[in-house]
């Protein structure tokens, strides 16, 4: 029979196992592009008033690197992730002021969520990263879709599931802006997090998530922070 210290130690170690999964994962493979990966760290670095840029090419995961266990995919301009645990992220960490906007369909009782302003968790069994993040899930009765998560909350979800929604996120300094569907969901005040990527999550491995049209602007100069 095992005693206590070898039940720890093996629990230790598995859980070790895992964090360097996590950290070092992913089951999906994100092809290097170094010319837009450049265009989008000089977009963030200029960050021009009014610019925009689309964040993927519609054809792969170039400019985006993956962790974790979640297996994501690109078809018809279409991003994919299933089988969760984990996220993709910007290879950009340079994100400051923006409008992100994006079409999000989630499976059913599928949770999700867009985070901004993120940053690697670090070796830790956290399978997300940390920063702020916008929810997706329709059935979470403390973190309903659009809520900013776990800082401000709305109690009834603006989206349904298998649908498609329009996402938009507004981060103008401390202001967090969410809006579903072109009607504002949180608008909150929030100064915690000053800059860091962009990064779509894989929640769990029975939730199918779908992205679509993910668009930065940099809001202009006269717009109201």
């Amino acid at each position: 029979m095992m005693n206590r210290k070898t039940i720890l130690t093996i629990a230790g170690l598995a859980g070790a196992a895992l964090a360097i999964v996590l950290a070092a994962g992913c089951c999906t493979f994100t092809p290097r592009n170094p010319a837009f990966e450049d265009r989008i760290a000089e977009f963030a670095r200029r960050a021009e008033p009014g610019s925009s840029l689309a964040l993927f090419n519609g054809k792969d995961l170039s400019g985006w690197r993956g962790y974790g266990l979640g297996r994501w995919t690109v078809k018809n301009g279409v991003v994919s992730v299933r089988w969760g645990l984990g996220y993709l992220a910007t290879r950009c960490e340079d994100f400051s002021d923006f409008i992100l906007s994006l079409d999000i369909r989630v499976s059913p009782h599928g949770n999700s969520g867009v985070y901004y302003r993120a940053h690697d968790p670090g070796f830790t069994l956290r399978p997300w990263p940390v920063g702020f993040e916008a929810q997706v899930d329709n059935h979470d009765p403390k973190n309903m879709t659009g809520s900013l998560y776990n800082r401000a909350s709305v109690s009834e979800s603006p989206a349904r599931d298998g649908e498609w929604f329009h996402m938009e996120i507004r981060a103008q300094g401390a202001r967090q802006h969410i809006l579903v569907n072109g009607e504002t969901i949180v608008d909150a005040t929030d100064p915690e997090f000053k800059r860091g990527f962009i990064a779509l999550q894989g929640h769990h491995p029975a939730c199918r998530v779908d992205f679509r049209d993910v668009i930065i602007r940099i809001p202009e100069e006269d717009a109201a922070p």
